[in-house]
């Protein structure tokens, strides 16, 4: 079951053993959405963001019997950067081409 896009629960058809009716979506969210991303210094304001896509699925409801319903599905986390202090990208850089 999931939330179709116009928030209403319905019941994804996936029969088991009929590839005809099987249907998969790779699904990506974020661990720790608005926290700031964990690769990258300090030197950089971040946050992770969900993105989402809409997928078309065969559905059924009791009042509509089968039909293809939209879903909006998590789709990947997204790192916005919102602020880079550059002082102390320099320093990062100059820094890095001493050690390597």
């Amino acid at each position: 079951m999931a939330r179709n896009t116009r928030g209403n629960w319905r019941l994804i058809v996936n029969v088991d053993g009929n590839p005809s009716l099987r249907q998969t979506t790779s699904l990506e969210e974020c661990a720790r959405e608005e926290a700031s991303c964990d690769l990258l210094p300090t030197l950089v304001t971040s946050r992770c963001v969900q993105k989402h896509v809409v997928h078309n699925l065969l559905s059924w409801a009791p009042e509509e019997g089968f039909y293809v319903d939209s879903y909006s599905l998590p789709s990947a986390c997204v790192c916005y950067i919102s602020r880079v202090d550059l002082h102390l990208l320099y320093t990062f850089v100059e820094n890095w081409d001493i050690r390597h």
